[in-house]
């Protein structure tokens, strides 16, 4: 009878894990995990989403409407380039869902799509580890369904690219085959392309630090060579965008220099705070220093995954083996970076110095990478736990403090509710012991309130408390095997982490999208506007909708109803046919276009000297066609930004150099048509070098196969 209970348990076990079944699995749960985007299937977003969009709008109209490569926008900004645009998305494969079911659509099928192409990537990176039986579904939950996903997307950050952070990962770990190195390298650049510049440059970095420290190990180089040769490789792959962004960062170099990085408080916050919403206040202060404090807003710093994976984390430093130290230093060099210039030694401070990475920005985004480790070694603990090659006597301690833990919640719990001097602060959410607040310091008090808050919201802690009691009880009491005991606490485990991380971290995207659709008419003509309400850059539109929003949340602060706002107007004017004049400008594009309110005013095309007159008479992205008489040379101006790569044909007489910052070209006297259009050369050389080195990488693999 036990045979056949091990054997069934065995056949079950390998149908759970195998692909199919994990890919069901995992789609199930990213319907369910995204389901809030899907409730106002049309809805505008607030903060940044009205950017995400324009970088979605733009590219689409110019391929399906003008047949054009997105290569200038003269929506932003007025005027400035497009692909090599750190935010361009259009190269990626997956923009395809996008040309089909349009900008907002296109990108809510996205946010599940990428969910999905994450959850699976991580699952198969997690067997790749040794990561073995259901409790390779523990790593992909963790790092994936944790609130950074949602908290970034809500407010318009799309980090699709962080999907392809364990695929890229994945095809390194494996064997030494020219083909995983290509088809790491390939994910590599797709992350580049898709606009994940920091999450590329996060995702080569843990490749140079686990190899360094696996060679350190092995006496070896064999790992330093392969992620020199990706990483190389993911370079040549991506110069069709590499070689105009590298064109444009000389022009306006990018340095950045803020204070930033987790405290304690803030970082006990972001990772087992169970409200996690946006515009929840959170009990932190707005100081420097290691132990308080919190930088920037929630959204750069929530992660919440729960105490078990934690615990899990913290067994591993116990448990792995020497194979794995790699992984586990790699992890302690990430969170440590995660701290940034909060730290006495600040190992952010000084990679923020060398030239590759002094353009990002924000410590804390260092906790991806460290979520992924972190993820890693939950599920290789999970796995010890599950196959019993933890020992005899790690696996005592563990389960001695799960029970520990288990009855410290339930006696926690019982006694804060039954304690009369408990004060209930319900429009905060925030909970405290008024009589004895004032004999601790203000550390031990934010401390304090956070494990009461996280203790009084966690009712399916009291579940995990019982269910440990009878799995307990019931091995002691010989009622089932040891083996089946490993195997219901790796099942219950997962299944607890699992639904935590859903009711916890999916409500955040009931935020997501919260303005009803714009009846906006476009425009014949395009002009260049600085038309949006001087109140913080935000649009008039949206304002109003934010002042709704705000009523009916009942959020009395005025900054509320900022926040739910959105930061730039720059896609509802793109869907009049407008330029934005006053627009998000995150590299520090000089502005030199005149808006149409202006007195400066010309109009979108006019002769300097004004010695004729001037039309446009075709007007796309790429491409102006002008028609002019002038009675003697003049110059010819487009109320464009100038940029190398701008070029003129049909005027034999001049060339397209700058006037003012403007685009112009000297002509002679009489009717003439020309054409302006933007064509780089670091685009040509770009798309030339990604071409052939496609080409060679894909024969080198079908020959490496036959």
């Amino acid at each position: 009878m036990h045979r056949f209970n091990t054997d069934t348990m065995e056949r079950l076990e390998e149908r759970i894990t195998s692909k199919t079944i994990s890919i069901i699995v995992f789609t199930i749960i990213s319907v369910a995990f995204t389901s809030p985007i899907y409730r106002n299937i049309n809805y505008l977003g607030m903060q940044d989403m009205d950017e995400a969009t324009f970088y979605v709008a733009v590219p689409r109209e110019t391929i399906l409407t003008h047949h054009q490569i997105p290569l200038w926008n003269p929506y932003q900004c007025g005027g400035q380039v497009l692909l090599a645009s750190p935010q361009s998305v259009f190269l990626s494969p997956t923009f395809l869902i996008n040309l089909i079911f349009g900008d907002i659509l296109g990108i809510k099928i996205k946010i599940f799509v990428y969910l999905l192409i994450g959850l699976h990537g991580m699952f198969l990176m997690a067997q790749q580890v040794g990561i073995k039986g259901v409790s390779a579904y523990l790593p992909p939950f963790i790092f994936m369904l944790n609130s950074v996903y949602p908290l970034n997307i809500t407010p318009g950050m799309l980090i699709f690219p962080i999907a392809y952070m364990p695929w890229a990962l994945l095809f390194y770990l494996k064997k030494p085959e020219r083909r995983y190195t290509v088809y790491s390298a390939m994910v590599l650049a797709l992350m580049f392309l898709e606009g994940g510049t920091q999450l590329f440059v996060y995702t080569i970095l843990f490749m140079g630090l686990y190899a360094v420290l696996t060679d350190v190990m092995q006496k070896k180089i064999d790992h330093i060579k392969k992620t020199v040769v990706i990483t190389l490789l993911a370079l040549l792959f991506c110069s069709v965008k590499l070689m105009p962004s590298l064109e444009f960062i000389k022009e306006y170099p990018h340095t950045l220099r803020d204070y930033s990085g987790y405290s304690v408080n803030s970082i006990l916050h972001s990772l087992f705070d169970r409200d996690q919403l946006i515009f929840s206040p959170k009990d932190i202060p707005d100081k420097t220093g290691f132990l308080f404090g919190i930088s920037w807003n929630w959204v750069e710093n929530g992660m919440y995954i729960g105490f078990i994976p934690f615990i899990l984390y913290l067994i591993g430093f116990v448990t792995l083996g020497r194979e794995h130290r790699p992984l586990l230093v790699t992890s302690l060099i990430f969170l440590w970076l995660s701290f940034g210039h909060r730290t006495p030694l600040s190992l952010y401070g000084f990679l923020h110095q060398l030239p590759l990475f002094e353009s990002l920005r924000v410590a804390t985004r260092f906790r991806t990478p460290f979520l992924l480790t972190l993820s890693l070694i939950s599920g290789l603990t999970a796995s010890k736990i599950e196959r019993n090659r933890a020992g005899k006597r790690h696996l005592g301690r563990v389960f001695r403090l799960l029970a520990v833990v288990s009855v410290i919640m339930v006696v926690a719990w019982v006694f804060l509710l039954s304690s009369r001097n408990l004060i209930f602060n319900v429009g905060e959410r925030v909970y405290y012991l008024e009589e004895h607040a004032h004999e601790f310091s203000y550390f031990r008090e934010g401390v304090e309130r956070l494990y009461l808050k996280i203790v009084l919201n966690s009712e399916i802690l009291t579940v995990l408390a019982l269910a440990s009691s009878i799995l307990m009880y019931s091995r002691i009491s010989g009622r089932i095997t040891d083996t089946q005991f490993r195997q219901a606490v790796a099942y219950g485990l997962i299944i607890f982490v699992l639904c935590d991380l859903l009711v916890v971290n999916s409500p955040i995207f009931s935020d997501a999208f919260i303005f009803p659709p714009f009846k906006l008419e476009k425009g014949t003509s395009f002009f260049q506007t600085e038309n949006i309400t001087s109140e913080n850059n935000y649009s008039s539109e949206y304002f109003k909708f934010g002042e709704f929003f705000h009523q009916m949340r009942g959020n009395q602060s005025f900054r509320g109803t900022l926040e739910r706002m959105s930061y730039s107007s720059m896609y509802v004017n793109f869907l009049q046919n407008r330029g934005s004049i006053a627009c998000i400008n995150p590299m520090g594009v000089r502005i030199f276009a005149v808006p149409r309110e202006s007195k400066e005013y010309r109009g979108e095309i006019y002769l300097e000297n004004g010695s004729g007159a001037a039309v446009i008479s075709y007007f796309s992205p790429n491409k102006v066609e002008v028609e002019f008489n002038t009675s003697r040379d003049d110059y010819l101006v487009l109320n464009q930004n100038y940029f190398n790569g701008w070029r003129v044909r049909g005027n034999r007489f001049g060339r397209v150099e700058p006037n003012e910052g403007l685009v112009s070209t000297l002509v002679r006297p009489g009717e003439h048509n020309v054409s302006f259009y933007y064509l780089p050369e670091s685009f040509i050389l770009g798309a030339l070098i990604s071409i052939v080195s496609l080409m060679l990488a894909i024969f080198v693999v079908f020959y490496h196969k036959k």
